[in-house]
């Protein structure tokens, strides 16, 4: 009897989890928004990560500037890094998140350098789809704690 009203239990919870879930992902489809940033760049330094943070690197931009990528969804793969590609971030009717894709349209990026964890720890990594003025060649330079103390900007990526 008690492992009937457990069933039960889970049955119903599980079953009014997956409306919600169901509802959401309509009014998602019905607001019909979503956001794309495209990143084209043929150079690129990868950062090794450190503990469970989640991938990193940075991209040459041709306006002089570099962009970072940062986060779980980014882990290399056949095609990724790649010279051309869009992240595109799907919105529900509340103006959140529901899924992120990337879309792939140049061919893989091999890094120019990976920058071990033990370095990069000793650096202020921009978040994600921030930018700052330079070179990659001036990277590690860039971006030290000693050099931050002395106003390196970062801007959005636009």
């Amino acid at each position: 009897m008690i492992c009937t009203g457990l069933v039960v239990w889970v049955a119903v919870s599980s079953r009014r989890d997956l409306i919600r879930e169901i509802d959401r992902l309509e009014g998602t489809l019905l607001h019909d928004e979503a956001d794309e940033v495209t990143i084209q760049s043929t150079e690129m330094v990868e950062f090794q990560e450190e503990e469970d943070e989640g991938a990193c690197y940075a991209l040459q931009l041709n306006s002089g500037r570099i962009v970072f990528v940062v986060g779980q969804d980014y882990y290399p793969s056949a095609k990724f890094p790649n010279t051309d590609f869009s992240l595109v971030s799907i919105h529900d009717a509340e103006g959140k998140s529901v899924k992120e894709l990337i879309y792939q349209r140049g061919h893989k990026l091999v890094p120019l350098r990976t920058i071990p964890a033990k370095f990069k720890s000793e650096m202020l990594i921009p978040d994600h789809l921030e930018t700052i003025e330079g070179k990659l060649s001036e990277l590690e330079g860039l971006l030290t704690i000693a050099n931050q103390n002395r106003g390196l900007r970062t801007a959005p990526y636009a």
